[in-house]
């Protein structure tokens, strides 16, 4: 997408109550065609900026963004950028898909800004996008069995996505997943039980790979997040939800980060 061409202790807390996590989830989607629930896929790009040249690619990435905007075939797409993060600016930028066809139906990012701006400037622009930042692309499937999405969105963008980036240790992905769908079933059965989506890694990772995000409009929702296990220990008991949530930290690894969502870097559709 903005390339010439598309396509801790705190970590550690969240693994050992990762029904907060994983239950916590609202769906980082949003759409026109809300009611039809999450997103089946996400074309997720992670740009890493060199913090020398960040003036330029802002320039570049506005210049993008304002191009697809003006488009008549222009794509939609919402960017998040860490709270907390090092020396090196990182953002992030999710583009919805409903099929994987419809990838195939984007117009090249180059043409569009060529459309709009003229073929020298874009070539500027991504001359500077290439110059300033290196980019991975990943595209991600909605993971209906390990998720519990809340029948009440609405569609609209969140605020704020605490995004867990989650691995499986090799040879143990069936039963790292088999532990989380115990966690889903416990929150689905629980009158307080809480709303998530998940994805797993169609392409651009490995196999074991997921990403998880909990939307949030308000920091202060997760102030209600049960940080502890009485939701799962009300469906398995104390002795079953302790071998759960000490077998998690043995089969993945996480890492966690709260992002924060950048209006004038993202291009959303009208709101539903």
């Amino acid at each position: 997408m903005f390339s010439k061409t598309n396509v801790s202790a705190r970590t550690w807390m969240i693994l050992g109550v990762v029904c907060t996590v994983l239950a916590g989830l609202t769906a980082i989607a949003w759409a026109q065609d809300a009611p039809e629930g999450p997103y089946p896929f996400f074309y997720m790009i992670k740009a890493k900026v060199d913090a020398t040249k960040m003036e330029g690619y802002m320039e570049a990435i506005d210049k993008i963004v304002e191009a697809h905007k003006q488009h008549d075939n222009g794509n939609n797409w919402a960017a998040f950028a860490p709270m907390f993060g090092g020396p090196e600016p990182v953002f992030y930028y999710f583009l919805p898909a409903r099929k994987l066809a419809e990838l195939d139906d984007w117009l090249p990012n180059f043409k569009v800004v060529a459309d709009i701006h003229g073929e020298a400037a874009a070539d500027q622009i991504f001359r500077t996008i290439g110059e300033s930042s290196k980019t991975k692309s990943t595209l991600l499937a909605y993971a209906p069995g390990i998720s519990n999405p809340n029948p009440d969105w609405t569609g609209t963008a969140p605020a704020f996505v605490d995004h867990m980036h989650i691995k499986a240790e090799p040879g143990k992905v069936s039963e790292y997943v088999a532990l989380i769908k115990k966690l889903v079933a416990a929150h689905k059965d629980h009158p307080q039980g809480l709303h998530w989506v998940g994805y797993t890694v169609f392409a651009g990772g490995e196999t074991g790979e997921f990403h998880v995000f909990i939307g949030m409009q308000k920091l202060g929702e997760m102030d209600a997040w049960p940080m502890g296990p009485e939701v799962i220990e009300e469906k398995y008991g104390k002795e079953e939800t302790a071998k759960i949530l000490g077998a998690l930290p043995k089969l993945a690894k996480a890492w966690d980060e709260l992002l924060a969502h950048n209006v004038e870097m993202s291009n959303l559709p009208p709101a539903p």
